[in-house]
């Protein structure tokens, strides 16, 4: 991220890698496919970058053992690495989103004593 907004050339980069995981399918549909998920992906990465720096993850080295575990055609690992990828992803948001849930719900002030309330 750069001044707060997502760095695109590490945008094409991540798309590219996410991509050349499925790239020998041989399916367009599939490939197609998962480019939509990918896309509608995106929000939650980008909630997830707003998370505070206590919170990031090693993407580079999630990336890595992805990368490894699918040259050297160990799909099981391969897979066990996406996963724990997405589910790093979407245990951040869940947290964000918490988060700013919490701090945009208003604070109500007790009523006075004695003041009269009506319920609707």
């Amino acid at each position: 991220m750069v001044d707060g907004l997502p760095n695109a050339e590490w945008e094409q980069a991540h798309r590219a890698f996410h991509r050349s995981l499925i790239a020998a399918c041989r399916s367009s549909r599939v490939i197609g496919y998962c480019d939509q998920l990918f896309d509608a992906s995106d929000q939650y990465r980008n909630i997830a970058r707003a998370a505070p720096m206590s919170e990031v993850r090693p993407i580079a080295a999630e990336h890595r053992a992805i990368m490894e575990a699918t040259v050297g055609r160990r799909a099981d690992e391969a897979v066990a690495h996406l996963l724990a990828h997405f589910d790093g992803t979407a245990e951040i948001v869940r947290r964000e989103l918490a988060r700013s849930s919490a701090q945009a719900q208003p604070r109500t002030r007790p009523a006075a004593a004695g003041a009269i309330t009506s319920e609707i």
